[in-house]
């Protein structure tokens, strides 16, 4: 303790009018005199310590215990000592409030050092400003400021645009952060919560559009904000509006009238419900779809059936289907008179053509030119290399006027005697006639008859002429009998029986080679031959159609075990092109 005569010299240095009480409180403080530095500090006169000289530890140890044992007030330690860490501590921790009262660089100093949230709590605006702009990245800090503030400090325009962004991470949830800072810069709204979007639309404080557009990519927001307005649909990109309509949160019918030009999506609410093309017109893309093939000319003409051209497509097609199903028999005026069939068809498909017919109608030119080419040269008529290619090559008018040539050549190549006296003199209306069609596909499902022993295809072709004789006067049960002999042809005459019986000829031919080379006993070939014909005899009908694919039939199975014994060059599997077979052709 000083001694009372050094306390009263104190004293009136303390009083004195002249005494500069800032220099006589850096004298003691220098001095380390502790007595006269409580005086000073218990006066009431205004003064302050602002060198930059370190303090001595005794008067630091000095003030602090004068402010615990409130001898100053924390305010006045801090008045004495405006920038010392240490003591600004001790007076906050006696009392908050006075953190008011320091510089914003002194609670950054402190708050660094200690990251005690209290400082955050109790620092003005004014401090924590200074603070967020100090920090690199101050996300954390600002999560652990009161919100308010941040509202009061954004509304004063005092954040950039890298703080505002700061902002709207760490105080995603809170709606009035989002909103002041989607005021002033409407891209930090992408870092809202999806909950709290969710409530936004609800309150509509977002618009349902621009919610759409911030939240492109999230189904839970962009689904809340369709439903809460249908016409923000628009705003919505494509992928997103394939997963609404998928889980049913907008309609087809909504999504066609929306987004009128988007192949995809017009394509995407045609294969959830047809009927929605109702909501477009057909000209322009639903017609540009239906010709490319990729919307139902059916499904289109049920929507739209004042649409002439859409009737006429559909019509040709369903003749197009008729004449795939029935092969050409193996005659020449059959071979013209299918030239002059699908040339008609293809004039009448340059009206509205669709990609699918056209595609269907140009192979079976291809196929029918072939064919024709083929008999050409078994009558040994020349046929260039070029005309093959050009088959391969052509398309269109060009390529009809091959097969027309083709045609021709063929049907003036055939001796007379070879057309029947009957086929010659037929009336055009008489080709044309059902009854008379289904007496020809019978007498070709009889031809296709596999031996003497085919006892199946004798029994139906029986059975069906005695059908017809009984409804030949009933048009309709006579087309319904000619599709149902067409598909039996069509199965008796398929590709892979086609291959079976090119396979029989090559055992045939087999056969008369190992004669002329004097073998003795029962020939080979016979043997296969027999095995193969009486295994397919008991095929039923309609499984002749894959009878070398088909492994659910018994009958079938014994038919490929058979050829699986036989050679490559006895038999191979028939390829996708149409197959011309010598046996048993019609």
């Amino acid at each position: 303790m000083p001694e009372p005569q050094q306390e009263s010299l104190y004293q009136k240095l303390i009083e004195h009018p002249n005494a500069n009480k800032t220099q006589l409180f850096s004298m003691a403080i220098k001095s380390n005199k502790l007595a006269l530095i409580e005086q000073l500090a218990k006066s009431t006169h205004d003064f302050a310590y602002t060198e930059k000289t370190e303090l001595p530890k005794g008067v630091v140890e000095q003030l602090i215990s004068l402010i615990q044992q409130e001898q100053i007030t924390p305010a006045r330690a801090l008045k004495l000592v405006p920038n010392h860490k240490t003591i600004f501590l001790a007076a906050f921790n006696k009392d908050p409030s006075c953190i008011s009262t320091v510089s914003a660089d002194l609670v950054k100093a402190v708050y660094e050092a200690s990251k005690d949230p209290l400082l955050l709590k109790y620092a003005t605006k004014n401090q924590l400003l200074s603070l967020i702009k100090a920090t690199k990245n101050p996300t954390t800090l600002i999560a652990a400021i009161d919100p308010k503030l941040i509202v009061e400090l954004i509304n004063e325009n005092k954040f950039t645009t890298k703080e505002l962004e700061a902002c709207s991470k760490a105080l995603n949830s809170n709606e009035a952060v989002i909103l002041a800072a989607f005021n002033k810069n409407p891209k930090v709204l992408a870092n809202a919560s999806v909950d709290l979007m969710l409530t936004l639309i609800e309150k509509e404080a977002i618009s349902a559009e621009k919610a759409c557009q911030v939240f492109a990519t999230n189904e839970k927001v962009v689904s809340a904000a369709v439903q809460h307005k249908p016409a923000a649909l628009s705003f919505v990109q494509a992928p997103m509006v394939i997963k609404l309509l998928e889980s049913n949160i907008t309609s087809a019918e909504e999504v066609c009238s929306t987004f009128p030009n988007n192949e995809q999506l017009v394509l995407e609410a045609y294969k959830h419900r047809p009927k929605a093309l109702e909501a477009l017109p057909f000209e322009g893309l639903v017609e540009r779809l239906v010709k490319k093939g990729q919307i139902s000319a059916q499904d289109a003409f049920a929507v739209y059936p004042e649409q002439e051209g859409l009737a006429k497509a559909i019509a040709c097609s369903k003749q197009l289907a008729e004449m795939t199903a029935l092969q050409v028999t193996g005659n020449h005026a059959h071979y013209a008179e299918r030239a002059q069939q699908l040339k008609e068809l293809y004039l009448k498909n340059k009206d509205y053509p669709l990609a699918s017919t056209d595609q269907q109608l140009t192979k079976l030119v291809k196929n029918l030119c072939d064919v024709l080419v083929e008999e050409l040269k078994k009558q040994s008529l020349p046929v260039s290399k070029e005309t093959s290619q050009s088959i391969k090559r052509l398309n269109g008018d060009k390529l009809i006027a091959l097969m027309q040539d083709l045609a021709k050549r063929n049907e003036q190549a055939q001796p007379k005697e070879l057309i029947s006296m009957a086929e010659a003199n037929v009336d055009e209306e008489e080709k044309f006639d059902p009854v008379q069609d289904a007496k020809q596909v019978l007498s070709a499902i009889l031809k296709a008859q596999v031996g003497t022993k085919d006892i199946f295809i004798t029994a139906y072709c029986s059975l069906k002429r005695r059908e017809l004789e009984q409804c030949q006067h009933k048009p309709e049960k006579v087309n319904v009998l000619l599709a149902g002999l067409k598909k039996t042809y069509e199965a008796v005459n398929s590709p892979e029986m086609q291959a079976i019986k090119l396979a029989l000829d090559n055992l045939a031919n087999g056969k008369k080679t190992t004669l002329f080379g004097g073998h003795k006993g029962v020939d080979p070939a016979i043997a296969k031959i027999n095995r193969l014909e009486t295994a397919l005899c008991k095929v039923p009908l309609p499984e002749r159609l894959n009878i070398c694919s088909n492994a659910n039939s018994e009958q079938c199975v014994q038919v490929q075990k058979i050829l699986a014994t036989l050679k490559p060059t006895e038999f191979s599997l028939p390829s996708t092109e149409p197959m011309i077979a010598t046996r048993g052709t019609v």
